[in-house]
């Protein structure tokens, strides 16, 4: 009986262990598979990542071959044949368009292509901009390099002047006041209309409008 019972348990040990083995063969096998899987899975998302740039750049050349086809093709029409205007109303964006003007010289010149007639309307506070001398050295540069040309509100200057406490907010010298500014402080490149926006809506048909 006692034979019988040992038998038994070394059968029983014996299918335990074999169990065990295939066991942990079977979980070895399962975490190989899941790695494999992981490895696959992050290969094909390097691929997905990498096809998703290679297609990002080809639209990219594609872009820039059909920006330069375009350029090359109608620039002369679009822009040669009709004056800009660049209105100028925030003192943040004067050097901003100034920069606009030079860069659409540089292309001008890399297509062989005359840069066309431009005009600067200015108000608001842009107006400030005519008191500072690093943005009056790029105005100049833009008036006698770029084919430019700039135009004061005179109706925004009176406005800027009394804020800046360089005229007296005053009926009976408000003008001459503004008058002697023009004619002393004032860059004399720079032609003052009576109002800007006039001016941008009696001008609007003949020019390319943009605001930087």
């Amino acid at each position: 009986m006692n034979k019988y019972h040992h038998a038994n348990e070394e059968d029983y040990l014996t299918i335990n262990s074999s169990t065990t083995q295939t066991t942990n063969k079977l979980f070895k096998k399962s975490t190989i598979l899941s790695i494999i899987a992981i490895i696959i899975s992050l290969v094909i998302a390097v691929i997905g990542i990498l096809s998703f740039a290679a297609t990002l750049i080809t639209i990219t050349i594609i872009n820039n071959n059909n920006i330069n086809t375009l350029l090359a093709t109608n620039y002369d029409n679009y822009i040669e044949n009709k004056p800009m205007l660049f209105h100028i109303s925030e003192k943040e964006k004067f050097s901003f368009g100034l920069g606009n003007i030079e860069n659409l010289n540089k292309v001008s010149q890399q297509l062989n292509i005359k840069i066309p007639d431009i005009t600067i309307i200015t108000n608001g506070n842009a107006i400030l901009e005519y008191f500072n001398n690093e943005t009056v050295a790029l105005m100049k540069n833009a008036v006698d390099n770029y084919k430019t040309s700039i135009k004061c509100c005179k109706v925004a200057l009176t406005g800027n002047l009394i804020e800046m406490g360089k005229c007296k907010n005053d009926p009976n010298t408000i003008e001459q006041c503004v008058d002697n500014v023009i004619a002393n402080e004032m860059p004399k490149f720079v032609n003052v209309v009576p109002a800007g926006i006039v001016f941008i809506n009696e001008n609007y048909a003949k020019f390319r409008y943009f605001k930087p």
